[in-house]
């Protein structure tokens, strides 16, 4: 029990931060690439949010179609350090032949991240709290993306929009190191056969 509640915690939080991180910088961050690197144009704009949804579709067609190995915090931790790789890949790149394939990237691993919460969710949540937990990934992303715009927004009032996605992708990979860190020492500590050594080693002193 504590255990899944651990879990459950942990991807609450992942989610919040990465969207805290991700998901504001991305959105605020797309008609400042237009501008600044694509030469203003709307057709610009809008191949963007095509190849992004393109990438969306085959997330959603793979991840229906193939069962995933992975548990839910290795999957979308993995999956949020390719949002990340994306990110910071975007800020070094001007030619848009080169900036749009790391949109597609994003559009795909969100479109992952989605369906596999979702599924997660609705196979380990009990009935009764169903809804309370649905509600707090809902929370989760709500709240952090308004907050992510303002501070975006700030950051490139001072800097410019390659500082930040250059530290939205640096911030997202530290907040899913941290995350899979946190998960990998509460299973450790949550195991009851795993032994310190010292205690293996008093036991073989003593037989």
């Amino acid at each position: 029990m504590l255990a899944q509640s651990a879990n459950t915690y942990n991807y609450h939080a992942t989610i919040f931060f990465v969207c805290l991180f991700a998901v504001g910088p991305a959105s605020v961050a797309y008609p400042l690439i237009v501008v600044e690197k694509l030469n203003g144009q709307v057709s610009n704009y809008g191949q963007m949010f095509s190849i992004q949804a393109i990438g969306a579709i085959l997330g959603y067609a793979l991840v229906s179609r193939y069962s995933v190995k992975l548990n839910i915090i290795q999957s979308t931790c993995l999956l949020q350090s390719m949002i990340a790789a994306s990110l910071v890949c975007m800020s070094l790149f001007d030619e848009k032949s080169l900036i749009l394939p790391f949109v597609a990237a994003i559009g795909f691993a969100d479109a992952c991240i989605r369906v596999l919460v979702i599924t997660h969710i609705q196979s380990t949540a009990d009935k009764n709290t169903l809804g309370v937990v649905i509600s707090m990934v809902m929370l989760a992303v709500v709240g952090a993306i308004p907050i992510s715009r303002a501070i975006s927004a700030f950051v490139v009032k001072n800097n410019s929009v390659d500082v930040l996605l250059l530290f939205s992708g640096l911030l997202t990979f530290m907040t899913i190191l941290l995350v899979y860190c946190i998960n990998f020492y509460s299973k450790s500590s949550s195991n009851p056969n795993t032994k310190p050594r010292n205690a293996n080693a008093l036991e073989n002193n003593a037989d």
